[in-house]
């Protein structure tokens, strides 16, 4: 297998503006949403679909607006089946320490001007932009000709180093609210360990956690 390198793998080209999708029947819409897919790693998640959480402002220029963030780590380590009878445990080797990618992905509307829209300056030394793209459709007009502006747009970013369940993750703030990015965080307190675990191993499984 050749060796794996930041600049070999594929990334997303712009996809259509959402018009584009609602004139198709429903079952080929989400599948046509997430065909495309982010590919700085081998079996990364496919491109993310809008966020739930549009924002419909009807008293600011800004008709439509969302933005999100997809944090992905590679924790650098593989496991190999080996030889043995069965239950015999897979080995588990560091190939190298652990790093990640940062996603980011934005789409905006607004009437009468340009949307004012994501930087690609994270402010963040940890964070190396690798590549992206910008959609911009040809502005329609409304009305008595006011145009209509319609935008969208992917970042992304190496992590030198990745983020861990004990860092707090900032979202992002839309620019026509009174709040900054770090307002809107996920603190760790949101992780809960009796969610999805404790898990109940299989009998013969090992006791002993991965520390390196």
């Amino acid at each position: 297998m050749p060796e794996e390198t930041l600049s070999t793998f594929p990334f997303p080209s712009p996809q259509p503006p959402q018009e584009f999708f609602a004139g198709l029947p429903q079952t080929n819409t989400e599948q046509l949403k997430t065909q495309t897919t982010i590919g700085v790693l081998p079996g990364l998640p496919p491109l993310p679909p809008p966020p739930e959480s549009v924002q419909l402002v009807e008293a600011d220029p800004h008709q439509e607006y969302w933005c999100s963030k997809l944090f992905y780590d590679e924790s650098g380590l593989r496991v190999t089946p080996v030889g043995g009878p069965v239950g015999t445990p897979a080995s588990v080797t560091r190939e190298h320490a652990p790093y990640g990618y940062l996603i980011v992905r934005w789409g905006a509307k607004r009437l009468g001007a340009p949307p004012t829209i994501p930087s690609r300056n994270l402010q963040d030394p940890n964070a190396v932009y690798m590549r992206g793209w910008v959609s911009a459709a040809v502005p329609g007009h409304v009305g008595e000709g006011t145009q209509w502006w319609s935008m969208e747009g992917c970042y992304s970013y190496a992590l030198r180093t990745p983020y861990k369940e004990g860092d707090v993750l900032t979202i992002g703030a839309a620019p026509f609210v009174d709040e900054t990015a770090a307002e809107n965080s996920v603190p760790p307190a949101v992780f809960d360990l009796n969610i999805v675990g404790p898990n109940q191993p299989p009998a013969g499984a090992p006791t002993n956690p991965i520390t390196f």
